[in-house]
């Protein structure tokens, strides 16, 4: 949303704390800290991370194990119990953070060649590069 700022904003300052929301959004909320318009005193950032495996009560569990290598640790698709849905988003995820977080914020103009760079990372996560 365009302005979405000036537009929390305006909402806070001229109900006078009558209301309380609640806005979520990607990591980009660090980088609009930097940008000037501010939310100063108006907002509490919390940042969720994906489920530890403590948080899912069973550290000896297999399946757990299992399915967190499997699906992830983001709620997302390790709640949905499938393998496609979990690539479905990891896909949207991977898209939104290089179409949109990283073109806008680093002028990127080579993306075909930065999803490569992520794809091949991807293949060699634990191995030295």
């Amino acid at each position: 949303m365009k302005k979405w700022k000036q537009w929390i904003k305006s909402i806070y300052d001229t109900e006078k704390y009558k209301n309380k929301y609640i806005l979520t959004g990607s990591s980009r909320m660090d980088t609009f800290k930097k940008t000037g318009d501010s939310l100063a005193g108006r907002n509490f950032s919390i940042r969720l991370l994906p489920f530890s495996i403590k948080e899912l009560g069973e550290t000896k569990n297999p399946k757990i194990m299992s399915d967190m290598l499997k699906l992830g640790s983001f709620p997302e698709p390790l709640l949905s119990g499938s393998e496609r849905k979990a690539r479905l988003w990891r896909k949207s995820h991977t898209d939104i953070i290089l179409r949109q977080d990283l073109i806008e914020l680093e002028s990127i103009r080579d993306l075909i060649s930065i999803e490569l760079l992520v794809e091949l990372l991807q293949k060699e996560l634990g191995n030295k590069l």
